[in-house]
């Protein structure tokens, strides 16, 4: 392991197990990767907001090497975004830049990107670009600005700070989180103690919150069971939510049946304890699961 990254930093603090199988582990043992639609509209939605700032040529460029459903999409996003983002370009200071730090006891550097960062009367706003469709500030939100609060310091070590997080899809920006002396002591304290986590090698799964946004939790019976367990829909939102969740999973099954049924037509059926499948009949449970040819 080279560096930590705000991504690991966080995915280290919440499920070490995660961490393990997606930094640590040897590739072929990696778990794969379920299809993340949001994941893909999000990296091409970052492109086209970077390119927002870099001029219309780069976008040009970035809009004519594909015409997919998901730059479709992506390329809504940043269209609506520009319509309500308000910051004057004089007050620009950078777009996706890099930077690193060190942190006493931990024998890594730091690394991250910044989304965007402007200054607004003598304060450095560090903004960190969201594309998902909720608008909860998560823990782990905070934690990255302040990761990113840590290394902007170390450059700049006499300008004031503040973090944020804007929500592109709705147009909602959090508060400002003002970076302060105590936060810098606790933010360097936690990166210490997550340093000291990795260290054991413990690679028990920790169920939370973090399980509904993981790609792996159809591979973790603990992330399963965490995710379904009390789960409520109180509002439009959370509904939607269900119903996006819902089609993830079908669209997982569906590339799993995909992957599966040329086995089943060379070796024959397949079968386990929880339910029963056909390819023709679909399934049912407590019965046996089955996979037919053809």
């Amino acid at each position: 392991m080279k560096h930590l990254s705000h991504s690991s930093l966080t995915c280290a603090d919440e499920c070490l197990k995660k961490f393990q199988l997606t930094r640590l582990s040897e590739p072929e043992d990696r778990l794969p990767n379920l299809p993340a639609k949001p994941r893909d509209v999000g990296i091409l939605a970052h492109a086209y907001i970077e390119s927002y700032f870099k001029g219309t040529d780069f976008l040009s460029a970035l809009i004519a090497q594909d015409h997919t459903e998901h730059h479709a999409e992506a390329l809504k996003i940043f269209e609506n975004w520009t319509l309500r983002f308000n910051i004057p370009e004089e007050c620009w200071l950078f777009s996706e830049r890099e930077g690193s730090c060190s942190v006493d006891g931990v024998p890594v550097p730091i690394i991250g990107y910044d989304d965007f960062v402007y200054e607004d009367n003598g304060v450095h706003i560090l903004r960190d670009f969201k594309t998902g469709w909720g608008t909860e500030v998560y823990s782990s939100y905070d934690f990255q600005g302040d990761l990113a609060c840590l290394r902007y310091e170390r450059e700049f070590p006499l300008v004031r700070l503040a973090s944020e997080v804007e929500f592109v899809r709705r147009g909602i920006v959090s508060p400002r989180r003002e970076w302060t002396p105590e936060l810098r002591a606790a933010t360097i304290a936690r990166v210490q103690a997550i340093w000291t986590k990795i260290q054991t090698e413990v690679s028990e799964a920790t169920p939370g919150k973090h399980c509904t946004f993981c790609p792996y939790m159809l591979q973790c019976s603990k992330g399963m069971q965490i995710r379904t367990e009390g789960h409520v829909v109180h509002s439009k939102e959370d509904a939607l939510t269900s119903l996006r969740e819902i089609a993830l999973f079908e669209e997982s099954i569906k590339a799993l049946k995909d992957a599966l049924k040329p086995y089943v037509q060379e070796y024959g059926p397949l079968e386990t304890g929880p339910g029963r499948y056909e390819m023709k009949a679909g399934f049912s449970a407590a019965g046996r699961f089955t996979v037919g040819k053809g």
